[in-house]
């Protein structure tokens, strides 16, 4: 399934969904193995902080990852969604709520490559309100190269259902 699939979109979905506009990033990661990743919209850089994303409850879940330098040919991507309570980094063993579909794109005109990741809407309305935590592991040849940073999904209840 694609993202546009997923969302309703046609083939080309705006840019303006492939990435959380409601997030607080942090700086890119840089895996050594040949290209640096960033969170997308609203990337700073600098000190560290806290990335949260907040979603409706039944509204498409999507993030993305924009590729700042290097060549991520050859790369894997893949992303669980864990529940947690505050801030705390859910353990590997951990029950996940939803897996993540993974998309690349290549870069085009005035768009970066980029992964997108997301929860079609028929999942993300069957979780639970509350918040949740989300990584991204990168791999290369079945070997994993890189794990992001966490990041951090709460889920509200939506007013038009």
């Amino acid at each position: 399934m694609k993202l546009s699939d997923a969302i309703g979109m046609g083939a080309n979905p705006p840019s303006w969904r492939c990435y959380s506009t409601r997030a607080r990033c942090n700086p890119p990661a840089h895996n050594g193995a040949g290209f640096t990743a960033g969170q997308g919209a609203g990337h700073v850089g600098g000190m560290s902080s806290r990335q949260v994303y907040r979603f409706q409850r039944g509204e498409p879940i999507v993030i993305g990852r924009r590729v700042l330098s290097g060549d991520p040919s050859g790369f894997d991507a893949s992303a669980l969604l864990k529940s947690t309570s505050g801030y705390r980094i859910p353990a590997e063993g951990d029950d996940a709520a939803a897996t993540f579909l993974t998309e690349f794109v290549d870069a085009a005109e005035d768009e970066p490559a980029h992964w997108l990741f997301w929860i079609p809407a028929e999942v993300a309305g069957t979780l639970e309100l509350g918040r949740y935590a989300t990584d991204v592991k990168f791999m290369r040849d079945g070997e994993t190269v890189l794990i992001s940073d966490p990041a951090f999904i709460v889920i509200v209840e939506s007013i038009s259902g």
